[in-house]
Parts: C-alpha cells; structure tokens; sequence
C-alpha cells in the first residue's frame, strides 16, 4: 500500500509542473490581471492592440519567471502605452521593482509615451 501511495506522488507531481498561457484579453482583461494570476513558467500573450489605462500601465512581474510578449510576435501591432506625459511623471509601461530576473521575459512589444519621475 505504502509503494502505491507513492507512485501516486510521482505521477502527480509532474502534473503540478504545467505551465499556462495566459491570452489577454480573452482570459484577463489586463495585463496587470494576466500577471497577478500567472505563476512562475506561465506564458502571457497579448493580442494586438493598443493597451492603456489602469492594468496597463505601471505594470508590476512581481518578480515571476513568466514570458511576456505579443501573441504574433509583431511589435507594431502590440502596443502598451502608458499614456505618460508631461507632466504625468511616473506613468510607465512596466514597474520593475520586485528582483525580476533572467527567467523574467519581455519581448516583443512596443512601448510608448513613458515618462520617468525625474523629468
């Protein structure tokens, strides 16, 4: 009985491994929604669009090893625009705050009309 429960375990386990993707907006209706439900693997795609407004801006990983990018991989079709301009300091398309690392991945977006705070 004991060897049967922990076969169990073994073939449960990688099961509990399996990442996910994440379509925005079909499954979230933000980015900052897609990413607070992402663990760390999972992939979020964006369909093309412009992305502005709260959830789309200032966006924070939370340090997830997650991929984040354009679901056809074309930058000037995948917009985030965090709509910063002077003097709307502090509007940026991502936060990077919480130690992403190289697991972390951003790729294939365009992103517009951020502004820093020391403008």
């Amino acid at each position: 009985m004991r060897y049967l429960l922990i076969l169990a375990a073994f073939l449960l386990l990688p099961s509990l491994a399996v990442s996910a993707t994440i379509y925005v907006p079909l499954n979230y209706p933000t980015i900052q929604a897609a990413v607070d439900a992402a663990t760390h693997g999972d992939v979020i795609l964006l369909a093309d669009g412009v992305y502005r407004g709260t959830g789309n801006r200032n966006i924070d990983l939370k340090g997830k090893a997650i991929t984040l990018g354009s679901k056809n991989g074309n930058p000037e079709t995948c917009i985030v625009d965090p709509e910063g301009v002077y003097p709307q300091a502090g509007r940026r398309g991502f936060d990077l705050k919480s130690s992403e690392g190289p697991g972390t991945i951003v790729r294939d977006l365009t992103i517009t009309r951020g502004v820093t705070d020391d403008c």
